[in-house]
């Protein structure tokens, strides 16, 4: 792994994401160099459909990288503690699309396959830290 390094979860818990030398969030877009706060807002992302390309899209915009270029190997898409967070179909073929490898996961799986991945390759993250 060339470039920066992803920050890892430190805690986790109901509505709240701990990252280590970042800060506290209820909702995290993690990426290598940084996280910020992942306002559904800004792509309307609700429960249902879920994630969207589109989210895809910030995640990618975050970095500061090209789409064509993103230096994203690995992406984290997480469903919600309780799963009700869904992830569209299109969601993990567009982020394939730009090669990267796809997990999803509940919220408690997904920080731990993203802080394990963390480790040894560039990995992107959408944690959701309800439902």
């Amino acid at each position: 792994m060339g470039g920066p390094s992803s920050p890892k979860v430190a805690d986790l818990g109901w509505g709240v994401v701990d990252v280590e030398g970042v800060g506290r969030f209820k909702d995290v877009i993690l990426y290598p160099g940084g996280a910020v706060g992942w306002d559904w807002g800004v792509t309307g992302t609700r429960h249902r459909p879920g994630i969207q390309p589109s989210d895809v899209d910030q995640v990618v915009a975050v970095t500061g990288a090209e789409a064509t270029v993103v230096g994203i190997e690995v992406l984290v898409l997480s469903r919600g503690m309780e799963s009700r967070l869904g992830v569209h179909e299109d969601t993990v073929r567009y982020a394939e699309s730009l090669g990267m490898e796809v997990h999803v996961a509940p919220t408690e799986d997904a920080v731990a396959l993203y802080n394990e991945v963390a480790a040894t390759r560039a990995v992107a993250a959408l944690i959701h830290s309800t439902c």
